[in-house]
């Protein structure tokens, strides 16, 4: 952990239960306390992925706390099917929406890429957003909310060929468009803000290219094409 907007290093924890982690998402609880959700992609043998009674750990929830420049955390719970169709082979990404109780998770097992959904309990809920819009790898998620009901998912199905980012409604997931950047490719991680910014009126939409650089996406040039909502647009600091 690290305070901003120094960037001076607060702690570390989870060396002790975490082996190969990935994704993280925030949920703040309380003042000075936040649920984190990691994912763990951990393998007993290089390169295989375990069998599916062995996933049961997929994902570690730890309830960390900042007080009086003291890092503390507790491990609150770990999860993931090990059976069924919420099982979660390959996990990085993932993303949470704790007003609607959910976790999205991208399971990027090669040829059997989709986003699964859980609770913030880590249960499985059984939806689903299918393999046919992940191809490739399903990765970077998103979320840009409007009040605590509406607002729009974005995933990624990284490739080096044909890299697009698709847009799903937040409550439904149902797809609402896809877009695609000119140049930008291999996408593993993304970022959003729906706080305006000089030259980003309506916020922006963040991608890494290729391990190498990051591209900015103006809000509005992603929403004006699909018909998104631009009214949720937080003012500028």
């Amino acid at each position: 952990m690290f305070t901003l907007p120094d960037f001076r290093p607060v702690g570390i924890y989870g060396t002790a239960e975490l082996r190969e982690p990935y994704g993280i998402a925030i949920v703040p609880v309380a003042s000075d306390t936040y649920g984190t959700f990691i994912t763990d992609n951990y393998e007993f043998v290089e390169d295989v992925i375990p069998a599916d009674s062995l996933l049961g750990e997929r994902v570690r929830h730890f309830r960390v706390t900042l007080a009086g420049g003291t890092l503390a955390a507790i491990l609150v719970n770990t999860f993931g099917d090990t059976s069924g169709p919420g099982v979660l082979r390959v996990v990085e990404s993932i993303a949470a929406d704790p007003a609607n109780d959910l976790l999205l998770i991208a399971e990027e097992q090669e040829g059997a890429s989709m986003i699964k959904a859980y609770s913030l309990e880590g249960r499985f809920t059984g939806r689903i957003i299918p393999q046919e819009y992940f191809p490739s790898q399903a990765e970077g998620i998103v979320l840009y909310a409007c009040g605590d009901t509406a607002g729009y998912w974005i995933a990624t199905d990284q490739s080096t060929d044909v890299n697009t980012f698709h847009v799903f409604d937040r409550s439904s997931l149902a797809h609402v468009g896809s877009f695609r950047g000119r140049t930008v490719l291999n996408t593993d991680g993304v970022a959003l803000t729906q706080r305006a910014f000089d030259g980003f009126d309506n916020g922006a939409f963040f991608a890494v290219h290729n391990d190498g650089s990051v591209a900015a996406f103006r809000w509005q040039a992603i929403a004006s094409p699909l018909g998104l909502r631009t009214d949720c647009t937080l003012p500028a600091d």
